[in-house]
C-alpha cells in the first residue's frame, strides 16, 4: 500500500478539505427565500394584491382573496428581510438548470468521417422552471396567494406594463454555510436572484379520510422567470444585512 508522504497530492487534498473554509463541503439545509413584488417592492405588496383582486374577479365577481388575508401571508412578519430569516413558508427549492444542445454538421453518407460539432440552442426560458415547496398552514400561502396570483397572471399576461402595474416579482435565494470552526451561520455561499418571476403551476392537492401524515404537508409551485444572476461567496445578500 502506498504511503502518504508529507508533500503528496493526497495529503494536500485532505488538508484543503479539512482546513480551508473555501474547500469545505457545504450545507444543503441552510437557505432562505425572499419574494419581493415589482409593484410596491419589499414591505409594500398592496399594489400586487389589488392587481390580483381585479383580475381574479373576472372568473366570478365574488371570487377573490381579501387583501387583509394576503397581507398576513406576505409581510414583514413572515418575511423579515431585515436581520431575520427568509420566507417562513418555503420548505424546499429546486434551482433551474442550465444547458445548451449541440448538433453535428457535415456531408451525409461520408463513411467513417465524423461530422463536426457546433453549438445549437441554449435551453429556452419556457423550459426552465424555478420551483418552491410551501408549507401548508391553516391560512395557507398557496391557496391564499399563489392560486389567485396564477389566475390573475393568466388573464393579465406577461407584457411589461411598468412596475406599478406589474404582476411579476423578484425571488432571491440565499444559501448559508458555517464560519470556520464555529457554529454561527455565515451568509456566504451562493445568492441566486431570479427577475420577472410569475407563478405558473400548483400541484394537485388530495384530501383523504385517512391518518394524518407524519410529515408536514407541502405544495410545490413552479415559477417562470425572465432572467437570473448568481453570486458565489456574496458580500451583499438580499440587499440588506441578514
Amino acid at each position: 500500500m502506498a504511503q502518504i508522504t508529507k508533500n503528496s497530492l493526497v495529503k494536500n487534498f485532505l488538508d484543503l478539505m479539512g482546513g480551508e473554509w473555501a474547500y469545505n463541503v457545504p450545507l444543503t439545509t441552510q437557505w432562505a427565500v425572499a419574494i419581493v413584488p415589482d409593484a410596491g417592492g419589499y414591505g409594500n405588496p398592496d399594489q400586487l394584491f389589488r392587481i390580483i383582486k381585479d383580475y381574479t374577479q373576472i372568473d366570478a365577481h365574488s371570487f377573490y382573496i381579501p387583501i387583509r388575508v394576503q397581507q398576513k401571508l406576505l409581510n414583514e412578519n413572515t418575511q423579515p428581510n431585515l436581520d431575520g430569516l427568509g420566507l417562513y413558508f418555503a420548505q424546499g427549492v429546486t434551482i433551474a438548470r442550465e444547458s445548451f444542445s449541440v448538433n453535428g454538421i457535415g456531408i451525409e453518407n461520408s463513411g467513417g468521417y465524423l461530422k463536426g460539432i457546433v453549438a445549437s440552442d441554449r435551453l429556452g426560458m419556457s423550459d426552465r422552471k424555478l420551483s418552491i415547496e410551501f408549507l401548508e398552514t391553516n391560512l395557507d400561502f398557496v391557496d391564499g396567494l399563489i392560486r389567485p396570483w396564477i389566475i390573475a397572471a393568466s388573464y393579465k399576461g406577461l407584457i411589461n406594463t411598468g412596475e406599478e402595474n406589474s404582476i411579476k416579482c423578484t425571488i432571491s435565494i440565499q444559501e448559508f454555510t458555517r464560519e470556520k470552526n464555529v457554529y454561527d451561520m455565515k451568509p456566504q455561499k451562493r445568492l441566486h436572484v431570479f427577475k420577472g418571476c410569475v407563478p405558473l403551476d400548483v400541484e394537485d392537492r388530495v384530501l383523504r379520510y385517512d391518518s394524518e401524515p407524519t410529515e408536514a404537508p407541502t405544495s410545490r409551485v413552479s415559477w417562470m422567470f425572465e432572467n437570473y444572476t448568481y453570486e458565489v461567496d456574496p458580500e451583499n445578500y438580499f440587499g440588506v444585512k441578514f
